[in-house]
C-alpha cells in the first residue's frame, strides 16, 4: 500500500522535497498508532557512492509533520479475492 503525504510544518516540507510525497507502507502498528514508511526512490545518501531509501515513522492520526491525504494499493497484481494486509489502517483512515 502506498500513501501520499501532505506536509504540515517546515520540516515536513523539507522531507517531501527531498524524498517525494508518495511512500510505501512497510509496517502498521495499531497499538502504537503509527506507520513505518519507506520512500519509493533511492534518495538517502549513506556514503559518497551508496544511496538508500529513506525510512520514517509517522502517527496514523494527528502526526506533527505530515497528513495522509491519499491511500492507494500498490501496482503489484493482487489475487482475487482481495484481502487487505492493513485492514485496521484502512478503517482508521476512513474515520479521519
Amino acid at each position: 500500500m502506498q500513501v501520499r503525504l501532505r506536509p504540515k510544518t517546515h520540516h515536513g516540507k523539507n522531507r517531501i522535497a527531498q524524498h517525494g510525497e508518495w511512500w510505501e507502507v512497510e509496517l502498521v502498528s495499531i497499538s502504537r498508532k503509527l506507520m513505518w514508511l519507506r520512500s519509493l526512490d533511492y534518495t538517502f545518501r549513506m556514503s559518497p557512492v551508496i544511496m538508500s531509501k529513506d525510512f520514517r515513522s509517522i502517527q496514523i492520526m494527528n502526526d506533527e509533520h505530515f497528513e495522509v491525504v491519499e491511500v492507494r494499493q500498490s501496482i503489484e497484481p493482487v489475487e482475487e479475492p482481495y484481502v487487505s494486509r492493513y485492514p485496521m489502517l484502512e478503517k482508521l483512515l476512513q474515520w479521519t
